[in-house]
């Protein structure tokens, strides 16, 4: 398995900050979507915030398989491409919680 961790994006948003837009903002069956899901963090907040207050947010996650630099964390890390990254997130975070099921790659 590859490693994962934040030392392969810069500038990380906050999983805690993502969640509070998300609660000011959507209602607990909203469909989120995020076209530049980097890391994807915002789908580790909303899988969080579903589990916190019952909601029931399906999430889209849109990344272009972008290159990572050459000499970046995540290339040495093993990742190709930024949407490899937000994939393996998702999947990480998937094993910790209960909503593992649903989660698809297209």
């Amino acid at each position: 398995m590859k490693r994962l961790d934040l030392s392969v994006f810069d500038y990380p948003k906050p999983v805690k900050l993502i969640i509070l837009f998300l609660q000011i903002a959507t209602d607990v069956n909203d469909l989120i979507l995020d076209f530049f899901a980097g890391s994807c963090t915002t789908a580790q907040a909303v899988m969080e915030l579903n589990q916190e207050d019952d909601g029931n947010r399906p999430y889209i996650m849109v990344q272009l398989p972008e290159p990572t630099p050459e000499n970046s964390a995540a290339r040495k890390a093993g990742f190709d491409t930024i949407a490899e990254v937000g994939k393996e997130g998702i999947r990480r975070v998937c094993q910790k919680s209960a909503e593992s099921s649903g989660f698809r790659v297209f």
